[in-house]
């Protein structure tokens, strides 16, 4: 079985690392007032995924990225679609690519938990992913990582 030479180069960030940063906040949502839409596709792509249908995942989202093109709010998707790919990355013995996107998926989750916590467990999914690279094996990585979302359409 493959294994990353650099499976220990990760950097767990934490949300009260990323909270203490000056980094900006990413504007995260999914304009379920304005558009109802996006949040039922953003569902879709969640429901993928915790399918370990990740392809669809990125599929998904990546297509709600590409519609909303012209809206500032769409950074919320960039995570999601970097987790979903990290998985392809890895499958494909690209692991420094899948340690990439998995890291920086999580220091953009850190980043808007607050705001995706209106539509996911945000914390639930950090504590998930933090959980999964200290494991240091990609194979298991996927293995427990479920989004659970809190509305319901």
């Amino acid at each position: 079985m493959p294994h990353s030479p650099n499976q220990n180069s990760i950097n767990v960030s934490t949300r009260s690392a990323a909270n203490s940063s000056n980094k900006k906040a990413i504007s995260a949502h999914p304009r379920s007032s304005a558009d109802p839409y996006e949040l039922k596709e953003f569902y879709l792509g969640v429901k993928a995924f915790n399918n370990s249908d990740y392809p669809k995942a990125h599929h998904i989202w990546e297509h709600s990225w590409m519609r909303q093109r012209e809206d500032a709010d769409r950074a919320y998707l960039k995570p999601f679609i970097m987790l979903a790919v990290s998985f392809q990355n890895y499958e494909l013995g690209k692991f420094s690519g899948g340690d990439y996107l998995f890291e920086t998926a999580l220091k953009r989750l850190n980043q808007s938990s607050t705001t995706l916590d209106q539509w996911i467990d945000a914390d639930l999914l950090i504590k998930q992913i933090q959980k999964s690279i200290a494991n240091n094996k990609w194979i298991h990585r996927f293995e427990n990582l479920k989004i659970k979302k809190r509305k319901t359409l």
